[in-house]
């Protein structure tokens, strides 16, 4: 089996769903939601974001609010291989 290139790039809203901690190894961590909409209104679809750089983190503490809008890239992991998407960030921006 081949393997292709994990990279996304999503943008959207903030949900409330927004949380900070730490991993098992201490090092600092935020989850959070977005919902990406097309022009329509009609398709949407609700994307997990985590984010593990703590430089990133930081940022996300200062700037994360929810109903804001943020584009974001990384790519897709899937650790209990479900049907859900969740992308681990590695860059974040707030336009």
């Amino acid at each position: 089996m081949s393997r292709g290139i994990n990279s996304v790039a999503v943008s959207g809203n903030v949900t409330r769903d927004i949380s900070f901690g730490e991993t098992d190894g201490g090092n600092p961590y935020c989850s959070f939601t977005i919902i990406t909409e097309k022009k329509d209104k009609k398709h949407r679809a609700i994307v997990r974001l985590n984010i593990y750089l703590p430089g990133l983190v930081q940022v996300c503490h200062n700037l994360l609010r929810e109903g804001g809008y943020v584009v974001v890239a990384g790519e897709l992991m899937n650790p209990d291989h479900k049907s859900s998407c969740e992308i681990r960030c590695l860059e974040i921006a707030f336009p």
